[in-house]
């Protein structure tokens, strides 16, 4: 009689292993699971699609940092009991930290406009799905060293919007919904920010909150009708 064979036992692909940042990460990172609030730093990898005027447009691949503030979760129904599905959860980009290279640009680098907050909230997404809706407004800067060129969205946010199904959003793909036009210091639009998109990989660091005041902000610009509730 032949001695019974080994069956290896094959490992599940979770999307791209390092991009991602699931494998072998020192963090419980679990799916449909609400943790209390906390700041997290992580990777990040980012494709951004610029015009620049008189000049060209060039798809530029990024890399860097960045780092959000999560907050505690708070019932978008409050008839119901708080849970993965009825939640809002309040989201701030603190800090962003992009670097990379074009054919046509230069080195380019994005980080966030101090002179406005960009914040968003993950709230209830599609009836039937258990997947949470991401829906972000940031305020970026795009510095073109090598043309001389510091370029914002003045006023007016770019809206990122994406499918969570866990915090923090390892693995995490926003997309922007609308293109924003570039101005320079002079306030003279010279550019169009076309598309981005970010996927957020590893998490380096996570630090959990204290206790939170309400922030009017949020209910302002992201109220539970964002969410259709």
């Amino acid at each position: 009689m032949e001695p019974e064979k080994k069956v290896e036992k094959i490992k599940p692909i979770i999307g791209q292993q390092i991009g991602w940042g699931l494998v072998g990460s020192k963090y419980n990172i679990k799916p449909y699971f609400l943790p209390e609030g906390a700041t997290y730093v992580h990777k990040v990898r980012v494709r951004e699609k610029i015009d620049v005027f008189g000049v060209g447009t060039d798809v530029i691949q990024m890399q860097g940092i960045f780092v959000v503030q999560v907050g505690h979760p708070i019932k978008a129904n409050k008839e119901e009991k708080l849970g993965w599905t009825n939640a809002l959860i309040n989201v701030e980009f603190r800090s962003l930290e992009l670097y990379g290279e074009s054919s046509l640009f230069g080195t380019v680098r994005v980080r966030l406009n101090d002179k406005h907050p960009s914040i968003g909230r993950v709230g209830p997404g599609t009836k039937g799905s258990r997947a949470g809706a991401c829906r972000i407004d940031v305020f970026p800067v795009v510095e073109l060293p090598d043309l001389g060129m510091t370029l914002n969205t003045q006023d007016t946010p770019m809206r990122l919007a994406s499918k969570v199904i866990q915090i923090p959003p390892v693995g995490d793909v926003a997309r922007s919904e609308a293109s924003r036009m570039l101005s320079d210091e002079h306030d003279q639009s010279v550019g169009e920010l076309i598309s981005a998109d970010i996927e957020v990989g590893e998490l380096i660091h996570a630090h959990p909150l204290g206790t939170m005041s309400e922030d009017p902000r949020f209910d302002r610009e992201f109220n539970v009708k964002t969410f259709g509730i």
